[in-house]
C-alpha cells in the first residue's frame, strides 16, 4: 500500500513538472558587467611587489522561465595583478565563480536560491600555496534596484530627476563541508556566510546616472571565529541605448577575509554593465 502511495506521489510530481515545462519559455538572455581598476589609495608597498590592478568579469544567463520563476546560470572571474619593482607587471591570483540559480520575481522585489562554487588560485606569488575551493547553498531576498540586472532598465526611465531612493538585498549561505577535493571543497574553514548590499540611487541628469553601494560580507568559521569585509562604492555611469559604461571608486572600509584581502585600500576604475 505504501509503495502504491509513493508511486502516485512520484507520478503527480512528474506531471506537475511536465505541466510547468509546457509553459516554460526559452530565454538565453545574457547580462553582467566587466570592470578594470587600479588600486590608487592605501596601497601597502611591501618588499618587491604590491597590489596593482583588479579585473572583474561576471556574466549571468537567463536560461528559461515559467511564470514568475527564472532559471539562470552565472560564471565570473576576478584577476588580481601585482606591480613588481624588478619584474614589472605580473598576475597574482585568479578567483573563479560559478553558480546554478533560480529566482522568483514579484513586482518590485525577488527571492533567489543558488548552488555556488568558488575557488582562488595563486599564480605568481613568491610564497607557494594550494588552491582554495568552496561550495555553498545560498538563499537571498531583495528589492530589484539592488541588482545589476535591473539597473539599465530602471535608469532608462529616469530623466533629469533626483531619486534619493534606497534598495537592498540580503543573502545567507551554508558551506558544504570540505573533504579535500574540488567537488566538496578544500583548503578552507568556512561554515556559514551572510552578505548584503544597500544601494542609494542619487538620480540621473541627461545621459548620466549616479548611485552608491555599501556591501557587507561575513564568514562564520569552523573554529567559531568570523571574517568580515565592508566596501563602499561610488558610481557614475553614462546611459547607452543598450549598455551602460562609466567609472567607479571602491574603498574597503574593513577586511580580514584572508584569501582575498584589500583592507583600507581604494580602487578607481571603469565598468561596463551589459
Amino acid at each position: 500500500m505504501k509503495r502504491k502511495q509513493h508511486s502516485r506521489h512520484i507520478i503527480v510530481i512528474a506531471l506537475l513538472l511536465l505541466q510547468s515545462m509546457a509553459y516554460a519559455e526559452l530565454l538565453m538572455h545574457t547580462h553582467g558587467y566587466i570592470a578594470f581598476a587600479p588600486y590608487v589609495t592605501g596601497v601597502p608597498k611591501e618588499k618587491d611587489t604590491y597590489p596593482g590592478y583588479r579585473a572583474e568579469f561576471l556574466s549571468s544567463v537567463d536560461i528559461f522561465n515559467f511564470g514568475r520563476t527564472t532559471v539562470y546560470g552565472m560564471i565570473g572571474n576576478t584577476t588580481l595583478m601585482n606591480l613588481g619593482q624588478v619584474s614589472g607587471f605580473k598576475l597574482n591570483k585568479i578567483r573563479y565563480n560559478l553558480a546554478a540559480s533560480a529566482r522568483y520575481e514579484f513586482d518590485n522585489w525577488l527571492i533567489k536560491g543558488s548552488f555556488y562554487r568558488g575557488s582562488i588560485h595563486k599564480i605568481s606569488q613568491s610564497e607557494t600555496g594550494t588552491p582554495i575551493w568552496w561550495n555553498s547553498i545560498q538563499l537571498g531576498v531583495g528589492s530589484k534596484g539592488a541588482y545589476y540586472l535591473y539597473l539599465p532598465e530602471e535608469y532608462r526611465k529616469v530623466q533629469n530627476r533626483f531619486l534619493n531612493t534606497l534598495d537592498a538585498q540580503i543573502n545567507a549561505g551554508v558551506f558544504i563541508k570540505p573533504r579535500g577535493n574540488v567537488y566538496t571543497g578544500m583548503n578552507h574553514h568556512f561554515k556559514y556566510e551572510v552578505f548584503s548590499l544597500l544601494r542609494y540611487h542619487l538620480g540621473a541628469y541627461k545621459k548620466w546616472a549616479a548611485f552608491a553601494g555599501l556591501s557587507q560580507n561575513t564568514w562564520f568559521l569552523t573554529d567559531s571565529g568570523t571574517e568580515h569585509k565592508i566596501n563602499l562604492t561610488l558610481n557614475l555611469f553614462r546611459k547607452g541605448a543598450v549598455n551602460f559604461a562609466g567609472f567607479f571608486y571602491t574603498y574597503t572600509l574593513y577586511d580580514n577575509f584572508y584569501p582575498d584581502n584589500d583592507n583600507q585600500m581604494g580602487q578607481l576604475g571603469a565598468r561596463v554593465i551589459f
